[in-house]
Parts: C-alpha cells; sequence; structure tokens
C-alpha cells in the first residue's frame, strides 16, 4: 500500500467514525462494477470492514431490466420475478443506509448500476 492509500485510507475512516461514532450500522454497499477485484470493490469493503454492513456486487446477481411497464406505479412495487426483488430489495429494506460505488464509463455509472437505479427508483 503506497503513501496515497494510506492517505485515503484515514480520510475514510475519519469520514466514517465522525458519521457512525461507535455504533456499527446495517448499511448495504452496492458495487457496479462489473470487473472482479475492482477498486470499486476495494473501496467499498475498505469502509465496510469499518461500518459493518453487507457487500452486493451486482454482477453476480441475475437482475432484468426495466420493461417500462408501469405496473410498479399501480402496485408500488417492481412484479419482475428475479433476484433484484428476491434477494436485494429485502436487504436495502432491512438497511439503515446505502452506498452505492461505481466505475465511470462514458462519464457514467457501469451498466450494472444504471439497470439497478432503473429498478429502484
Amino acid at each position: 500500500m503506497g503513501l496515497c492509500d494510506d492517505k485515503l485510507n484515514r480520510s475514510l475512516m475519519l469520514l466514517i467514525i465522525s458519521k457512525t461514532g461507535d455504533n456499527i450500522v446495517n448499511i448495504v454497499y452496492i458495487s457496479g462494477s462489473p470487473r472482479k477485484h475492482s477498486n470499486t470493490d476495494y473501496l467499498l469493503k475498505l469502509t465496510l470492514s469499518i461500518t459493518g454492513g453487507q457487500f452486493v456486487k451486482l454482477s453476480d446477481y441475475q437482475i432484468e431490466l426495466c420493461k417500462a411497464c408501469w405496473t410498479c406505479q399501480k402496485l408500488s412495487r417492481c412484479t419482475i420475478d428475479d433476484e433484484m426483488n428476491n434477494i436485494i430489495i429485502p436487504m436495502l429494506l432491512d438497511s439503515e443506509g446505502i452506498v452505492l460505488g461505481s466505475s465511470v464509463y462514458f462519464n457514467c455509472v457501469s451498466a450494472q448500476l444504471k439497470a439497478f437505479m432503473d429498478r429502484i427508483a
């Protein structure tokens, strides 16, 4: 770990400790990076090691794209039967906070994180 990494680690720890105090909170860390062992994963897991919570790598789950059927507007929930509805949404509802992390492609979040955000909107 280089000097820059050490400064970043200390900055992250100070920020998180000042926000959470001594309490361990249930935060879900969502990685939108499609790469295994990505820098996004590294930073999210570093923060998770301080606060506690759960790590979710979107590329490890089967998440269907929004079909723009508008059923969610009528029923107040998405009707697509996939791992987003069955696993990730319940995790989010039980959490006290959500942290989103993504690599940047073409000045935007990854396709995986965009699909996730479209579905929870």
